[in-house]
């Protein structure tokens, strides 16, 4: 759990000050399926690419409160400032998407902080869900267009004529089995041959139940693929034919 107490460098900057407090909640070393299965996930990062999102987007914050508040310390901020922050980045045309994740970030700052007692548990939280009065959050749009089978055949031709000679067609192999089976480019990576049941014409992640999620799938959940057509079926022997010949059982060798 957080540090219970957090020091501070009088002469640091108010952005350094904010990093401190985002590495105390920081858990790379973890694993966040398990402390889901834990209950003990709340109040965490656990992906080294979110903690770099939420670092960047604490400067920033930084520096619009020094320009435009003259903030120097954690203890100053206030939901007004949090507001205002957000609202221009809506008046700047940021996604949704991009919105949503400064949002996030300021939470966790805040969550963090009342973790660390660097203010009273029952302060006003910066940014309130919707469900405790807050103002509604920003997601990114999902689309729900497939591509066609043409545009697909158009994009493994592009990568095909354009692409590395010596890694042109292993790409073309990957986005293949993407497309078969809605696998994300994570979970295709680390797909092993006897993941495939081209009996049941299916993909299991995360089913053997002796390595936590050694698939690499979202959130390390188990599930079961949508059934992939009878045209995919020599794309999926042909697969698990390289998976035979790599030691690992590994599809792909080379992530």
């Amino acid at each position: 759990s957080p540090r219970p107490k957090l020091q501070f460098n009088p002469r640091s900057s108010l952005g350094h000050q904010l990093l401190l407090i985002l590495k105390s909640v920081f858990r790379a070393e973890h694993s966040r399926h398990q402390a889901k299965e834990r209950g003990d996930d709340v109040g965490y990062i656990f992906g080294i690419s979110t903690m770099q999102d939420y670092t960047a987007i604490a400067f920033r914050f930084a520096r619009y409160l020094k320009e435009k508040h003259q903030c120097r310390t954690p203890t100053d901020i206030t939901p007004e400032m949090c507001e205002q922050f957000v609202q221009q980045k809506l008046r700047e045309k940021c996604r949704n998407g991009t919105l949503g994740k400064y949002q996030a970030a300021l939470r966790k700052i805040d969550k963090a902080m009342r973790a660390l007692h660097l203010k009273p548990a029952d302060a006003p939280e910066w940014l309130p869900p919707l469900e405790r009065g807050g103002k509604r959050g920003f997601h990114a749009s999902t689309s729900t267009e497939a591509y066609t089978p043409e545009e697909s055949k158009s994009i493994l031709g592009f990568i095909i004529e354009h692409g590395s000679r010596k890694y042109a067609a292993v790409v073309v192999l990957v986005i293949r089995l993407m497309i078969a089976t809605g696998l994300r480019i994570s979970e295709a990576l680390y797909l092993k041959g006897d993941d495939i049941d081209i009996e049941a014409r299916h993909i299991s992640l995360n089913c053997d139940g002796a390595h936590p999620n050694r698939n690499h799938a979202k959130g390390g959940r188990s599930r079961v693929t949508m059934e992939f057509g009878e045209e995919e079926v020599p794309l999926m022997r042909e697969l698990c034919e390289r998976a035979r010949q790599n030691s690992t059982g590994h599809i792909f060798d080379n992530r």
